[in-house]
């Protein structure tokens, strides 16, 4: 039998936000993204990923980014800030971190 080669396609820029949306249904259909923690940060706090982890202010860079946040301009590597100048409606939601990474 002749092996033959497979390519596939892999969109992992929306994997994380496929995680956060698994943990928070009201995330479902909206445009949201998820962020890095902020490298000018002072708290080197951990936040469990069961505790509310929205964002609403900041400057923290995105990592991954919905469709829906997409389609409105919303780009991975933007900071909160500019995201949500380009889409007022953006949720963003910070990963998980233990003793602040």
């Amino acid at each position: 039998m002749a092996e033959q080669e497979c390519v596939g396609f892999i969109d992992m820029d929306c994997f994380y936000v496929a995680v956060e949306r698994t943990l928070d249904k009201s995330l479902v259909g909206v445009p949201c993204a998820v962020c890095q923690y902020e490298s000018q940060q002072k708290d080197t706090k951990t936040v469990d990923r069961t505790e509310n982890r929205k964002v609403t202010v900041g400057g923290a860079s995105l990592i991954a980014v919905s469709y829906e946040a997409r389609a409105r301009g919303v780009t991975r590597m933007m900071n909160t800030g500019a995201a949500r100048k380009q889409c007022p409606e953006l949720i963003t939601v910070m990963v998980p971190t233990a003793h602040g990474k």
